[in-house]
């Protein structure tokens, strides 16, 4: 190969992904270097294909040329978790020009022809060897189109730093940690997570909404009433893990900037109180209702004694407001940190609601004004929640309704039915 092709396609290619590999992580990046590689690689092909005789030098300059313009465009579509194939694209092609080098001192000028036709056979065999395995894997988990995405709109001022969210995500009892930079309009491309132990991730960015408008990600007749300066975080995932995860982030970051969100399947508006019961019916599936009288309420130290003999302790100040609280109430059991998430809400929250039948119900249930609220994850935090919501029922004299098997429990803990219907068919 001639000497320019060699400085443009083997040394300035994987040099310069080499070097701004790392550094791609949003659009405007992508785009400028695509703009500064393209017209490299295109001499560098045009050189190699006006080459082209039949020879076995010839051909495999060509499918080397080829092969290595794909892998670069793969990594195009994901640069950052593509960083690595790049690395071994470029040792590969420069182990062949080492190939090259050392063929030319040992064989000589008087077999130049052979150590010519070698080396290239030797640069491409290096090339194709260590890097095949990296654009096959490249394109199985290379991120395809998909509607697989949710998106939060908000005011731009709206928009939390890192540690915000991550507090949000912590008030609502969702055990998901967020990993990132703190200003959230610097982060665009993969964001590790871990969700309940598990380390998860999803693509996170944001963006103006006139780009996704542009991107064709949203159309203008579906913005409903956002403004036309608004912001959108956006959330891709491939799979279900993932999915959760975003959800659940997604739906604290609605929480918190008082945005709304939009997700595709179903398209859907929602706000940050549904958002949250969303994301809370994803990971935190259990409920537990209280139903009592509003001036049985009791305070956060009386409900903490009724506690001590089952060894659950609260994790809060004594002197939080129950009747204002709501979020998540940390606790330790038997030594075992863990919590649930607690609201107070008006009974009708539960009675009035499509939760049960009303002829399945006793009577005393429609006289309770008040609805104390338990959501709960599988395991410690459920065993948690059932102490929890026994000691509060025995100190408010309430009524303990459980969902899962739709059964009234008295305060004492005894099974409360409905009553038996009349003649008429009435109760």
């Amino acid at each position: 190969m001639k000497g320019v092709e060699s400085l443009l396609f083997f040394v300035m290619v994987p040099a310069a992904v080499t070097m701004l590999g790392e550094s791609l992580y949003g659009r405007a990046e992508r785009v400028h270097v695509l703009f500064f590689l393209l017209p490299i690689v295109g001499i560098a092909g045009g050189l190699t294909i006006g080459q082209a005789d039949g020879s076995l030098g010839s051909i495999l300059s060509i499918s080397g040329f080829l092969y290595c313009t794909s892998l670069s465009l793969l990594g195009f579509w994901d640069p950052v978790r593509y960083f690595w194939a790049f690395r071994a694209l470029s040792a590969g092609i420069f182990t062949g020009l080492a190939v090259d080098t050392v063929l030319a001192t040992v064989v000589g000028p008087e077999a130049a022809v052979i150590g010519k036709t070698i080396g290239t056979v030797g640069s491409w065999i290096a090339t194709i060897v260590l890097g095949l395995p990296c654009l096959w894997f490249a394109n199985r988990r290379r991120e395809r189109p998909s509607r697989q995405r949710l998106h939060v709109f908000m005011n731009p001022s709206a928009v939390p730093p890192l540690t915000l969210w991550q507090g949000e995500l912590h008030r609502w009892g969702f055990d998901l940690a967020l990993s990132g930079v703190d200003n959230l309009n610097l982060h665009a491309g993969w964001m590790e997570v871990v969700l309940q132990g598990k380390a998860v991730g999803f693509q996170f960015d944001v963006a103006p909404l006139e780009q996704l408008i542009e991107d064709g990600d949203i159309t203008e007749g579906n913005t409903g009433r956002l403004d036309d300066n608004s912001v959108a975080a956006n959330f891709r995932y491939a799979d279900e893990s993932e999915r959760v995860a975003a959800l659940i982030a997604a739906a604290a970051l609605t929480k918190l900037s008082g945005g709304r969100m939009y997700t595709l399947d179903p398209e859907t508006w929602i706000d940050g109180d549904d958002a949250i019961e969303t994301a809370q019916d994803a990971l935190q599936p259990h409920e537990l209702h209280v139903l009592l009288m509003e001036e049985r309420v009791p305070t956060l130290e009386q409900w903490q004694q009724a506690l001590q003999p089952a060894d659950l302790a609260f994790e809060i100040e004594t002197s939080t407001d129950l009747r204002k609280h709501a979020g998540y109430l940390p606790v330790v059991d038997q030594g075992h940190a863990t919590g649930f998430v607690f609201s107070l809400l008006p009974a009708d929250f539960v009675v009035g609601g499509d939760r049960f039948p009303g002829a399945e119900a006793p009577r005393e249930v429609f006289r309770l004004t008040e609805s104390a609220n338990f959501r709960f994850a599988e395991g410690p935090a459920a065993a948690a929640a059932a102490r929890a919501a026994a000691a509060f029922a025995r100190i408010a004299d309430g009524i303990v309704f459980d969902p899962q098997r739709m059964v009234f429990l008295g305060s004492d803990g005894t099974v409360l039915t409905p009553p038996p219907p009349t003649d008429d068919g009435t109760d």
